[in-house]
């Protein structure tokens, strides 16, 4: 297997990767039984990808804005929106550090927010208090409900 480090970030683009499949028009090119034969550890990960973008048709309807390309900070960051103005944040940090999420103009700090991050793919509910950290190599989904 080699390096434990390496495994990690192989294994953290691969998560990252999948969330954004997961927020761009159609289905996903890896289906539940490819994930189980090359990662079981990834199952539970895809699933709840699965579930958020059952209960958000918005992470795959929506019109896209990419609202933040930073290549220095490898960043990216867009916005899906609908005509009933319901909007979804998604940024990627394929970075070594830390960052915060970058959110578009105009967006308030004091937000009732959800949020799903891919180092923790559990939906979470909370009113921002300023911006969100995003880990290493992570994917970040922030809805306004």
């Amino acid at each position: 297997h080699g390096n434990g480090n390496h495994d990690k970030e192989t294994h953290a683009r691969a998560k990252a990767f999948l969330a954004f499949q997961f927020t761009q028009p159609g289905a996903p090119i890896i289906s539940v039984g490819d994930v189980v034969k090359s990662d079981k550890s990834l199952v539970t990960f895809y699933q709840s990808l699965i579930a958020l973008r059952k209960s958000y048709p918005l992470l795959t309807d929506g019109k896209v804005s990419f609202y933040e390309m930073d290549d220095e900070n490898n960043v990216l960051a867009y916005a899906r929106e609908n005509k009933d103005g319901e909007r979804i944040y998604i940024a990627f940090n394929m970075s070594s550090k830390s960052l915060k999420m970058p959110t578009p103009l105009g967006f308030m700090s004091s937000t009732k927010v959800r949020v799903w991050q891919s180092n923790f793919p559990k939906l979470r509910e909370f009113v921002t208090q300023g911006p969100i950290t995003m880990r290493p190599l992570t994917a970040t989904i922030m809805i306004i409900p």
